[in-house]
């Protein structure tokens, strides 16, 4: 991977908090429009001070939605549940050796890709969707990681170990339309199961 200004169209780079020796917590929670609630949670400090460290955290996420279907009469933007947990423990070895166990796990299940056609071709006018086929996205992903660092003084010896699965299930309306008003169209879904 290029990072930094040769990086071709940019990168973005995540660090996740680390274990502490120090015990900390932090936990939040928010509601919104369309019963949209989200909550996380996390949870830090030393199992054996200096040498293990844990960390845990966790995130959830509902939403009624906000965008209407006109056509089934509900909400075509929809969150039933979006969590995930993840685990840390790190073991300081010596003062230059560290090892790192990360596991995490996370389900989903909500609505997915909604358009709504303009048939009157004018790019200034909103269209409520309006389609018959159901949008449902669901998942879950998870993987468990091992990082061992070793510093060398001339060099920092890295060893990562990792083993991830990953499973959706996306159905969604292909033509975004009903064969009420649109009788003209064509009616077709799609139903696109994947994983590994």
């Amino acid at each position: 991977s290029l990072y930094g200004r040769n990086a071709e169209a940019g990168a973005i780079i995540i660090t996740t908090a680390a274990p502490t020796n120090e015990f900390k917590g932090v936990a939040d929670l928010s509601y919104g429009n369309g019963d949209t609630v989200v909550a996380r949670a996390g949870l830090s400090g030393a199992i054996v001070p200096d040498t293990v460290l844990f960390r845990i955290a966790g995130n959830y996420a509902h939403s009624g939605g906000l965008i209407r279907n006109s056509f089934q009469d509900n909400d075509a933007d929809w969150v039933d549940y979006d969590r995930s947990l993840r685990g840390d423990l790190q073991f300081r070895l010596s003062e230059n050796v560290k090892l790192d166990i990360i596991g995490q796990y996370g389900a989903f299940r909500a609505g997915t890709t909604f358009f709504a056609p303009v048939f009157s071709r004018n790019p200034n006018q909103f269209v409520d969707p309006a389609f018959n086929f159901p949008n449902v996205d669901t998942g879950y992903s998870g993987f468990l990681d091992a990082k061992l660092e070793a510093n060398l003084g001339f060099a920092t010896l890295t060893s990562v170990t990792g083993y991830a699965r990953i499973s959706e299930h996306q159905i969604s309306d292909v033509d975004f339309t009903n064969p009420v008003q649109s009788p003209q169209v064509f009616q077709v879904g799609d139903n696109q199961p994947s994983g590994n």
